[in-house]
């Protein structure tokens, strides 16, 4: 999968559990989500749900954050190391 489709998928994910669209004109990969869409600590546990089974995926307790979700760079990160650890 490549990054621009992850990206894509992120950011569907985040219209979807935010239910509304998303206006990601402005929004780079190292802006901060949290703060600019005002994401929420139940925000982000249906986005953890929601990544999970998007990129069939297992999010650690151990990895959840503020960080790993401050950035679509950071998400996209994440998921890309997952992905590859799980295809060795």
């Amino acid at each position: 999968m490549e990054r621009k489709e992850i990206y894509e998928k992120i950011k569907q994910a985040i219209s979807s559990v935010l239910r509304r669209e998303v206006d990601f004109t402005g929004i780079t990969e190292d802006t901060d989500i949290i703060e600019t869409l005002n994401l929420n600590s139940i925000v982000a546990i249906e986005l953890v749900v929601r990544m999970e089974t998007l990129f069939d995926i297992e999010i650690d307790d151990e990895d959840l954050s503020t960080d790993l979700f401050r950035t679509l760079k950071n998400i996209a990160d994440y998921i890309e190391e997952k992905r590859a650890l799980a295809n060795e």
